[in-house]
């Protein structure tokens, strides 16, 4: 007799109506929009993984007023997280050590504090938006705060594509087993306590996992 499998292929999670979701670039553009007259500074924080490229230009289309900060320009140099990185994952193709390093250890201090300047002045002229990983080393503290969100199955399918790399070392054509070893030991560490952190205070879940058909909730409706 067949087995009959329990595992839930396409697990869903209710939070909130159907009218409490906004699919699509337009839609999310146009409800981020209003909240941009109120508070002029939007942080779109990303788990690694998410293609900042995507959001970045879907934005700039529709709220071409609004001034573009890209958090990833205050990365180290890959030469730098190496230094970090190697000695935690080791030579060995599998194994490695627990980090215990924040994603603030993979910004330049100064380079931050240039761009947090940079932004309260922009904010000062117009609506600005602050995007990447860790963007909300940079935004202000009363930024709204949009958290971009994706599912680590989906990190690794892009990882295998060759898509993406690892943050900050530009590796994207490396194998994916060396990607995966750097994300298990470091890289998820650190993207899943700043995560935490975070989505008890959001004002917005972003859900990326499907490329160019994203899905956007409020924080209240998500909780």
């Amino acid at each position: 007799m067949a087995r009959q499998s329990n595992y839930e292929k396409f697990p869903v999670i209710s939070a909130g109506s159907a009218e409490e979701c906004s699919a699509g670039w337009q839609a999310i553009a146009d409800r981020l929009h209003s909240h941009l007259r109120t508070n002029q500074v939007l942080c779109a924080e990303c788990y690694p993984g998410v293609l900042v490229d995507e959001i970045r230009e879907e934005l700039c289309t529709r709220l071409p007023t609004s001034t573009l900060f890209l958090a990833e320009e205050c990365l180290k140099t890959p030469a730098e997280l190496h230094a970090i990185l190697d000695p935690l994952l080791g030579t060995d193709r599998v194994f490695g050590r627990m980090s215990s390093l924040q994603l603030a250890d993979y910004f330049d201090p100064s380079r931050l504090q240039q761009m947090r300047i940079a932004v309260a002045q922009a904010a000062l002229d117009g609506p600005v938006v602050v995007l990447g990983t860790s963007a909300w080393l940079v935004a202000p503290t009363d930024a709204t705060l949009l958290y971009a969100d994706i599912a680590r199955w989906e990190v690794q399918l892009r990882w295998r594509r060759g898509q993406i790399g690892n943050l900050g070392l530009n590796n994207a054509a490396d194998d994916l087993a060396t990607k995966y070893k750097c994300g298990f030991f470091a890289e998820w560490r650190a993207a899943d306590h700043l995560k935490t952190s975070l989505l008890s205070r959001i004002d917005f879940l972003l859900d990326t996992n499907q490329v160019l058909e994203p899905k956007l909730i409020s924080g209240d409706a998500f909780r």
